[in-house]
């Protein structure tokens, strides 16, 4: 297949009668709405820099906190986004023994934080684990749902750091947007690629309400919302 572009799509209406220009001002409109949770999100992402460095300068010493942190040479094979989830959700009484506890159950685990309020040492209801291969981070995703303490957690992959500040960094959409798509390009052929990453629900190839002409970009969406983070990480 040749080269296309591929986004999320969050949210936009995909009838065909609608024109391409109202399609990306609902998408701008759409992450203006988001701008705020995704600032909270490039703060997290700090944070957890800011522990790691931390839990990497005491490895060697007397380490007060109850982080813990392991490095496995052999992770370092694959980038570190593609090994790592975040973990919503959690319940405040969960601390990294248990959080690691329970997600090792599908493969070794080279880091494992909660993070927590720099003042109150409290936990903020989040974490990341990371693991050694990506593929466990598969592996754990088709074991959901995940109950951590006795609550449902959300577990999504992480993105790179330097996407965290972006409006839809941590949207939760079954969706993608496809441009760039030549006349040939059918919606079995959009089907039969992307059924790869998961369940295909439905495939739009949006045409031209007048002439029934392609207008070169389409829209698949999936049953859940892994796919997406998969294609698009």
């Amino acid at each position: 297949m040749a080269e296309i572009k591929v986004e999320q799509s969050n949210g936009f209406n995909n009838d065909q009668n609608q024109e391409q220009q109202q399609q990306q001002q609902q998408q701008q409109n759409e992450n203006s709405e988001q701008n705020q949770s995704s600032n909270q999100q490039q703060e997290q992402e700090q944070q957890q820099q800011n522990d790691s460095n931390n839990q990497n300068n005491n490895a060697n010493g007397n380490d007060d906190s109850n982080q813990e942190y392991s490095q496995d040479d052999g992770g370092e094979d694959e980038p570190e986004q593609f090994r790592k989830l975040f973990i919503g959700g959690l319940d405040y009484k969960t601390t990294e023994d248990t959080l690691k506890g329970h997600f090792q159950q599908w493969g070794e685990i080279v880091d494992c934080v909660v993070m927590r309020d720099p003042q109150s040492k409290r936990s903020r209801g989040f974490g990341f684990i990371t693991y050694s291969k990506s593929s466990m981070v598969d592996q754990a995703q088709k074991a959901r749902p995940h109950k951590v303490d006795g609550r449902e957690v959300e577990p999504k992959r992480a993105v790179p750091r330097e996407d965290s500040g972006k409006p839809d960094s941590q949207a939760t959409v079954k969706k993608i947007f496809l441009g760039g798509l030549k006349e040939e390009v059918e919606d079995t052929d959009l089907r039969e690629y992307f059924e790869e990453f998961g369940t295909v629900v439905n495939v739009n190839i949006v045409t031209d309400k007048d002439t029934g002409k392609k207008r070169g970009f389409a829209f698949v969406e999936f049953d859940d919302y892994d796919p997406v983070d998969k294609i698009v990480c």
